[in-house]
């Protein structure tokens, strides 16, 4: 620290005087009312430290010296810049000192969730500004259910995200989670948006809007061309796509239909909703009959004693058997 000012060397000592109460608190005073994501949590870090507080000279001392910024740093100084000059100087000294900068978009396209009642407009910012700074907007993650920030943005339902990422030239046809994610959001703003951007409706698609039961994209799969006669995957004993759709029961009725109507041909095999049933038939009526032997209702009595049955059928078994009728 030789090579320090004396105010720099002040803010490094006092972090570390901070992170030694924090271990104290937490692990010596297991009950102390310190929590990780509280608000009075204790920052130990301190390049974090120099940065809130807009001290350029210790930001510089402390990277010059081999502090490793992180994307918190970044976040931290790109809410700064828009308000004061050392927040914007701030931001030229870590990307000079090696900041990750693909790292630091995707986590703030993570923390981007948006609805309809809360549009959170400083993750908007921060992604244009990674981009800008010469993040990609194809970067990857190490999350395997979002491999990139495409990905992350759609599962952040972040529309407005997933468009300026759209708008910088990412390309949806390099991760498959994508429309994948897109179609069970459930969302057909997402749908379009990446379809438009070049988004591929392959066969995975199509089996995807069926078990997601989204007729929209179905048909938008029909128009592009998918056979309705096709299999849902290349297994050989696997079901075309009529009868995957006719497995989920009513609930994919429209789907059914949409099937139906562009050639599908055969009867789709029902089958029974019930939890553990494998029963499956191509006539609704008898889907109907077996599916009343899975309910506790018994609607036909017997009119010469006191059983009941839960179908006609059964109901004049009794009447035959035991009274001779």
């Amino acid at each position: 620290m030789s090579g320090l000012s004396n105010h720099a060397k002040a803010v490094i000592i006092g972090g570390a005087a901070a992170a030694a109460i924090y271990t104290a608190a937490r692990f010596l005073r297991p009950s102390a009312n310190i929590s990780p994501d509280g608000p009075y949590e204790p920052d130990v870090r301190p390049l974090l430290l120099a940065i809130e507080q807009e001290d350029l000279e210790t930001v510089r001392a402390l990277i010059t010296s081999g502090a490793k910024p992180s994307w918190e740093d970044l976040k931290a100084a790109l809410c700064l810049e828009h308000r004061s000059e050392a927040g914007a100087e701030i931001v030229k000294l870590l990307c000079t000192a090696g900041i990750n900068l693909d790292y630091a978009l995707t986590r703030f396209v993570g923390q981007s969730r948006s609805d309809e009642e809360f549009r959170d407009l400083q993750a908007e910012y921060l992604v244009t500004r990674a981009l800008e700074l010469g993040g990609s907007p194809n970067a990857t993650t190490t999350c395997v259910v979002s491999p990139s920030a495409l990905s992350l943005a759609v599962r952040m339902c972040n529309a407005a995200v997933l468009q300026i990422l759209l708008s910088r030239g990412a390309n949806p046809a390099l991760d498959e989670e994508v429309l994948y994610l897109a179609i069970k959001k459930n969302d057909p703003r997402m749908v379009d948006i990446v379809l438009a951007a070049g988004a591929v409706l392959d066969r995975e698609s199509f089996a995807s809007a069926i078990k997601f039961n989204r007729p929209d994209v179905v048909s938008k799969c029909l128009a592009a061309g998918a056979n309705p006669n096709a299999k849902k995957c290349d297994c050989s004993d696997a079901p075309t796509v009529l009868n995957y759709a006719a497995q989920f029961g009513r609930t994919h009725a429209a789907i059914v239909k949409l099937l139906l109507k562009a050639g599908a041909t055969g009867l789709p095999e029902l089958y029974c909703d019930f939890e553990g049933c494998s029963y499956k038939t191509k006539k609704s009526g008898d889907l109907t009959r077996h599916q009343i032997t899975h309910s506790s209702v018994r609607s036909f009595f017997c009119t010469d004693c006191k059983y009941n049955a839960k179908t006609k059928a059964t109901l004049r078994k009794h009447m035959r058997n035991v009274h001779g009728l």
